[in-house]
């Protein structure tokens, strides 16, 4: 999807935006696939949770664009949406911030990605990239602006809402995998590859004090709502 303009990244107008494009996207093309009629369930592809591999190991229906947030299958298919049995992958958000910065760096393969990172990320390594996150307003608002680094909230939309059933950690991804198998009815996967993974340190390692705070700051609704800690 296209990035917003700087202007409404700094309003913090990068969620609205990303809501109304894909709300005007899906009058003309559609992501229900016929894996989703013939299971009734929907998967809320948060990025950077593995989701490109639980994809593949469902047998999923390749779409255009597998990252629409709950609510925009809510408002484009509200009947399939009520009967549907609908899940997600979380993550930790301080790994998952880690994920992203070395997906973005060198795993990407999208144009657009990729031109992003040169400008954003460049020669940095984690640690100065994450610093400068916590002490440049403007570049926090840009990095913010890409939709691998927002909130895990975002695509699972207010908690009141209840948008998705069943939340499943991608620390636990072989028994999530095990039992969100036994409740589609579909075969479990032998094993389930990460197929994107980037970076293979623990997380923890690449973090000190000032990081963890940053990170911290950057998605406590994240870490209050899922539950996660840094250690």
């Amino acid at each position: 999807m296209p990035v917003p303009k700087l202007p409404l990244q700094l309003l913090g107008l990068s969620h609205p935006y990303h809501l109304a494009w894909w709300r005007q996207t899906l009058r003309r093309r559609s992501v229900l696939t016929p894996w989703n009629e013939r299971h009734d369930a929907l998967f809320v592809h948060i990025p950077k949770t593995a989701g490109t591999s639980v994809l593949a190991a469902l047998g999923a229906d390749s779409v255009f664009d597998t990252h629409a947030p709950a609510q925009v299958y809510r408002d484009a298919y509200p009947e399939f949406f009520a009967r549907a049995r609908r899940f997600a992958f979380v993550r930790n958000p301080w790994d998952r911030f880690a994920s992203s910065f070395h997906f973005m760096k060198s795993g990407t393969d999208w144009p657009m990605q990729q031109d992003w990172a040169q400008r954003h990320i460049g020669d940095q390594d984690f640690a100065a990239f994450t610093r400068r996150v916590g002490r440049d307003p403007l570049f926090r608002a840009r990095v913010m602006a890409e939709r691998f680094f927002w909130p895990q909230s975002f695509w699972l939309g207010e908690e009141r809402a209840e948008l998705v059933h069943d939340l499943y950690r991608f620390e636990e991804i072989g028994a999530a995998m095990a039992t969100l198998c036994a409740r589609l009815g579909i075969a479990p996967p032998a094993q389930t590859p990460h197929l994107r993974k980037v970076n293979k340190a623990d997380f923890r390692s690449l973090y000190d004090e000032e990081m963890v705070a940053i990170v911290g700051r950057l998605y406590r609704a994240d870490i209050a709502r899922l539950g996660y800690r840094f250690r």
